[in-house]
C-alpha cells in the first residue's frame, strides 16, 4: 500500500508490517505527496506541492518541478492511461508526459487555465477532471476536444473538488460550493450541500 502524506510518501506491506518512508532526501521533489498512481509495471508515479517523480521499485526520478519557490508545479490529480502517458493537473495546469516530453493541451487555454482538483476516467477512456469555476470538464484525448459541464448544465455547482467514476461509465463529482452530483451523459442528477466531499473512492 502506497500512501501520501506531508511527511513524504510511504510503503506499507500488511502482510509482514513493514513500513518505509521516501522523502526529498530520496529524490522527491517536495515532501507533501498529493496523489499517488501505479504506471505500467512496477513503476509508480508521485505528485507532489512541486513537481512529479517516478518511482521504479529502487530509485526515485524526478521528473517535473518548479524553477523556484515562486514557481512551484504543484501536482493535485493524476492519471496513468493504458499507455502509459501521465496525465497530471494542479493550480494552473492541465499536461501530460509520455516518459519523455511535456506537453499543455491548447484547447484548455479558452479556460484560462483551470485550478485542476481531481482526475477520473470512465469506462469509455474520457479523461474528466474536477476543476475550479468550470465544474466537470471532459477530455477526449482521441480527437483532443474538452466538454464543460456546469450548474447551468445541471451540476450542483461549478467548483469541483473531488471526483470518481463507477463501474457503471457514471461519474460521481462534489462542489464547494453546491454538493454532489452523479452524471451520466446528458443525465445529471444532483444532491444539495453546504460544501463538498474532500475525497472519494470507488
Amino acid at each position: 500500500i502506497w500512501i501520501g502524506t506531508n511527511d513524504g510518501l510511504w510503503r506499507y506491506n500488511p502482510k509482514t508490517g513493514e513500513k518505509q518512508s521516501f522523502t526529498t532526501a530520496d529524490g522527491l521533489p517536495h515532501n507533501s505527496v498529493t496523489p499517488v498512481r501505479r504506471g505500467l509495471g512496477d513503476t509508480m508515479w508521485v505528485g507532489s506541492y512541486d513537481g512529479l517523480a517516478q518511482f521504479d521499485g529502487t530509485r526515485i526520478t524526478n521528473v517535473l518541478q518548479g524553477k523556484s519557490r515562486r514557481e512551484q508545479l504543484a501536482v493535485w490529480a493524476m492519471d496513468v492511461d493504458t499507455k502509459g502517458i501521465v496525465w497530471f493537473g494542479g493550480p494552473a495546469q492541465f499536461g501530460r508526459f509520455d516518459g519523455k516530453e511535456y506537453s499543455w493541451p491548447d484547447q484548455m487555454l479558452a479556460l484560462g487555465k483551470p485550478r485542476v482538483w481531481g482526475m477520473a476516467r470512465s469506462r469509455d477512456g474520457i479523461l474528466w477532471l474536477a476543476t475550479e469555476n468550470h465544474g466537470l470538464v471532459g477530455y477526449d484525448q482521441r480527437w483532443g476536444i474538452f466538454t464543460v459541464i456546469d450548474n447551468r448544465d445541471g451540476l450542483a455547482g461549478k467548483n469541483g473538488n473531488a471526483i470518481e467514476a463507477d463501474s457503471q461509465g457514471q461519474i460521481w463529482i462534489s462542489t464547494r460550493d453546491g454538493g454532489l452530483t452523479r452524471y451520466r451523459r446528458g443525465t445529471p442528477r444532483r444532491w444539495r450541500g453546504s460544501t463538498g466531499w474532500a475525497s472519494m473512492s470507488g
